[in-house]
């Protein structure tokens, strides 16, 4: 599984997020910003990608993180995808890697 998140984001990784870019998502409800609370990027890979496994520790693996971390601490660091960004984020990603999201705990198959 780390294997393949690192391929799916790595052409990601290039983009460089503006204040504007957090501004947008925040009006039209795909996240929360907070100033004061701060979220870890392997709280959402582990999490949404890895099941039991470790993907975030295994990513080292299969190349530099850095960039990703760059992306990410650049301006998401405050940031947490609500129920509307996390699905509109699933779609695209799915878009991108040829793939399909089971969206069950949606209520959706």
């Amino acid at each position: 599984r780390a294997k393949a998140f690192f391929d799916a984001v790595s052409p990601l990784v290039d983009i460089e997020v503006t204040e504007l870019d957090v501004l947008h998502l925040e009006s039209i409800s795909c996240l929360s910003y907070s100033g004061i609370v701060t979220y870890a990027p392997h709280q959402f890979v582990d999490k949404k990608f890895g099941g039991d496994e470790k993907v975030w520790d295994a990513l080292p693996k299969y190349g530099d993180i850095n960039p990703f971390l760059k992306v990410w601490n650049s301006m998401l660091l405050h940031c947490f995808p609500t129920s509307v960004g996390q699905l509109i984020g699933f779609t695209a990603f799915d878009q991108i890697r040829g793939h399909r999201t089971d969206l069950a705990a949606w209520g959706k198959k």
